[in-house]
C-alpha cells in the first residue's frame, strides 16, 4: 500500500473521530441532558459506531499524515455531523412550529405529548402540551370570555405559576406578538424553570399562553405569540356576562356586576364576588387579596379554617371580615370571595356556599337576578 493510500484513510479516520465527537457535543452540549424523544438513542450509537469506524480503517495502515492534517480532517468531521444534527434536531429554541386549529383561533406550537388537561369548546377549553420538542417543557394555551387585562394577568401567573411548577414574583414586560402588536408578559423566575405568560384578545374572548421551557423559555415564547391568529365565529361570539361554572343559592343576593367569567352579588349589605380561574394550585386563596388590596382595600389573611382563608380588614374605612375559597372544576376552576360586615355574616355565607357544586357538562351556572332599583349596591372591586 501507497504512503498516499495510507494517509487518506487516516484522514477519513480523523473525519469519522471529528464527527463521533461533533454528535456527543451536539448532543450533551446543547440539547438536554434528559431529552427524551424518540431517537434520543441514536447520538450515543453513531457517536460510537463512527469511533468504531475510525478505528478499523487505520488498522495496520502505514505512515499516518502531519498532526495539523488529522485536526483539521476532525474539524472537517465535527463541523459537519454539529450542523446536520442541528437541521435534524433542532434545540427547542428553534424547533419546528406546528399549527394548531382550536375553537376560534389557530396558534404554532412544538410538537409534545398532550396532557390529559384539555377541553376544547369555543366559550372555554384548555390544552397543555409537556415534554415539549423531548425537551421536557411545558406550555399551556387556554382560553375564556373577557378582555385581556394587567391585573387578571398578574393573577393568572399568580395562580397559574406553583401549577406548572414556577414560584416567585410576576413582573411585566412587552412582547411582540401578531402582526408585530405589543403583548403585555409576565415574567416569572423560579430554580426549576422561569415562565412566560401572555393574554391575547380574540373577539370576546381572551387566550392565555403559558411557556416552560428551561433555557429557551424567552425564545420559545417570542416565537410562539407571533403565530397567534383569531378567526371569531360571528353566531359564537356572544358570550353571556356574569355566568360562572358554579350551581349555588343564596336566597336574596342579587348582580351587582357582570363580566366574562365573573359576577359579583350583593344583598345591600354584603359581597360575593365569583370568578373564573383556569385552574387553583394549593394557596391561591391567599395570592387573591393582593389583587384587593391593589384597588384601595386593606385586607389580610388572618387564619384558615378548612379550605378558606380567612380575611379581616377595612374597605372605605369600613371594618369587614370573609373568607376566600376556590371550588375546583373539571376543566376550570372559580374562586369566591365573600365579605360581611361582622363575623356573623361571612359565617353565614359560609354555611350557605359551602354546597356550591361545579356545574355538570351542559349545565349553566346560576343566573342571578338583577338589583331592586330602589336598593343602592355597596362597593365593587
Amino acid at each position: 500500500m501507497t504512503t498516499e493510500s495510507s494517509r487518506g484513510f487516516y484522514l477519513l479516520a480523523s473525519v469519522f473521530a471529528g464527527a463521533a465527537l461533533g454528535l456527543v457535543a451536539y448532543r450533551f452540549g446543547v440539547l438536554p441532558f434528559a431529552w427524551t424523544a424518540k431517537g434520543s438513542f441514536l447520538f450515543p450509537g453513531l457517536a460510537a459506531g463512527l469511533g468504531v469506524a475510525a478505528r478499523a480503517v487505520v488498522k495496520d495502515r502505514g505512515p499516518r499524515p502531519a498532526v495539523p492534517v488529522l485536526v483539521v480532517g476532525g474539524l472537517v468531521g465535527a463541523a459537519a455531523t454539529f450542523g446536520l444534527a442541528f437541521l435534524a434536531v433542532p434545540p427547542l429554541s428553534h424547533a419546528r412550529l406546528t399549527v394548531r386549529e382550536l375553537p376560534g383561533f389557530s396558534i404554532g406550537l412544538p410538537s409534545g405529548e398532550p396532557s390529559e388537561q384539555k377541553f376544547f369548546d369555543y366559550d372555554v377549553g384548555k390544552l397543555m402540551v409537556k415534554n415539549v420538542g423531548g425537551q421536557g417543557g411545558v406550555i399551556a394555551v387556554s382560553w375564556e370570555g373577557g378582555v385581556p387585562s394587567r391585573e387578571d394577568l398578574e393573577l393568572a401567573a399568580k395562580a397559574l405559576g406553583p401549577a406548572m411548577g414556577a414560584t416567585g414574583t410576576p413582573t411585566i414586560t412587552s412582547l411582540s406578538g401578531p402582526r408585530g402588536t405589543a403583548v403585555e408578559t409576565v415574567v416569572l423566575e423560579s430554580d426549576k424553570s422561569p415562565m412566560r405568560l401572555s393574554f391575547l384578545p380574540c373577539g370576546a374572548r381572551r387566550v392565555m399562553v403559558a411557556t416552560m421551557a428551561g433555557s429557551d423559555t424567552d425564545a420559545v415564547h417570542a416565537r410562539v405569540l407571533p403565530t397567534f391568529v383569531c378567526r371569531p365565529d360571528p353566531k359564537r361570539e356572544t358570550i353571556t356576562l356574569g355566568v360562572v361554572p358554579l350551581i349555588a343559592e343564596l336566597p336574596g343576593w342579587f348582580a351587582t356586576e357582570r363580566d366574562p367569567g365573573q359576577v359579583v352579588l350583593s344583598d345591600g349589605a354584603g359581597m360575593v364576588l365569583l370568578k373564573t380561574m383556569p385552574s387553583a394550585p394549593t394557596g391561591v386563596e391567599d395570592m387573591v387579596v393582593p389583587m384587593f388590596n391593589a384597588i384601595g382595600w386593606k385586607l389580610a389573611v388572618t387564619g384558615h379554617v378548612g379550605d378558606r382563608s380567612i380575611v379581616t380588614g377595612t374597605i372605605e374605612g369600613e371594618l369587614v371580615h370573609g373568607w376566600v375559597r376556590s371550588v375546583k372544576c373539571a376543566t376550570q376552576a372559580v374562586i369566591v370571595v365573600a365579605i360581611a360586615v361582622d363575623t356573623e355574616g361571612a359565617d353565614k355565607l359560609a354555611a350557605q356556599l359551602g354546597a356550591a357544586r361545579c356545574a355538570r357538562p351542559g349545565e349553566t351556572g346560576t343566573s342571578w337576578p338583577d338589583p331592586p332599583a330602589d336598593l343602592a349596591a355597596p362597593a365593587t372591586p
